[in-house]
């Protein structure tokens, strides 16, 4: 059956797509533009490739007051620390920046699958809110709409007020936890949100999952270096477009809306 794209697979797929090229243009060096407004002025060549040094190292001094590379070096670790704990806990450096830069985009991807779920469930309760315990007129195919998922919430930032449904203000906040969004898809709307397979993929799936955020949430909260390369990104992205496909088919088939 030719794939038909729906608003929110297609934009979830791109938001994937999008950061697949960030790390492509990033690694091989072909960044189109860096925005240097607000940075130190640059003494030389606005195209040497030494005015990012410049920015970064100007811009701390001016700000902290003092130069960076004097300040915080990794020869001048204090008495008793004999390790560079704190070069090791930010994977990054000039030792491995390929891995910094996966890392990073694997933050992002993460971040894009969540979001594709969450409008995914808002689009769920706002054309099928009976789940699957639905009505006859719910068997009718739907084609949502893209003003479902992107609509602007009215009231303030801290307490939006939502109309596409109206029950996506309460629910919004408890959705935005891995667990319990999962638990919403599968008891309403009869969904999984792993792909399909034998009872050992499942829990291979389960544990691969699982370790992304692992590593995500290292990354995020500083709590230890992690190392990558393309190939585990590769993995992970290609696991999420997985992931991504087969909502979008249960969706579909399950509940007759296309996302």
């Amino acid at each position: 059956m030719q794939e038909t794209w729906g608003p929110i697979w297609w934009t979830g797929m791109r938001q994937a797509e999008a950061i697949r090229e960030s790390i492509r243009y990033v690694l091989t060096g072909r960044i189109r533009r860096i925005d240097f407004s607000g940075t130190p002025e640059f003494p030389g060549d606005p195209d040497d490739g030494y005015r990012v040094t410049h920015a970064l190292d100007m811009g701390f001094e001016q700000g902290y007051g003092a130069d960076p590379q004097q300040l915080i070096l990794g020869s001048a670790a204090p008495a008793g620390v004999s390790a560079d704990f704190g070069a090791e806990r930010s994977g990054a450096g000039w030792a491995n920046p390929s891995s910094f830069v996966i890392t990073s985009a694997l933050v992002r991807l993460l971040g894009a699958s969540e979001q594709f779920e969450m409008d995914v469930l808002k689009a769920l309760f706002y054309y099928r809110p009976s789940g699957v315990l639905g009505h006859e007129y719910d068997h009718e195919e739907i084609f949502a709409d893209p003003e479902v998922f992107l609509e602007v919430p009215k009231g303030t930032e801290q307490a939006p007020v939502y109309e596409k449904p109206p029950l996506w203000t309460w629910l919004r906040r408890h959705a935005e936890n891995n667990v319990e969004r999962q638990k919403v898809f599968s008891r309403v709307f009869g969904i999984t949100t792993l792909p399909d397979g034998s009872k050992s993929e499942q829990a291979a799936f389960t544990k691969f999952r699982a370790e992304l955020y692992e590593k995500r949430n290292a990354v995020a909260h500083g709590r230890k270096g992690v190392e990558m390369n393309l190939a585990d990104y590769i993995a992970a992205d290609v696991f999420i477009a997985q992931c991504m496909t087969h909502i979008h088919h249960q969706c579909r088939e399950k509940l007759k809306l296309h996302i």
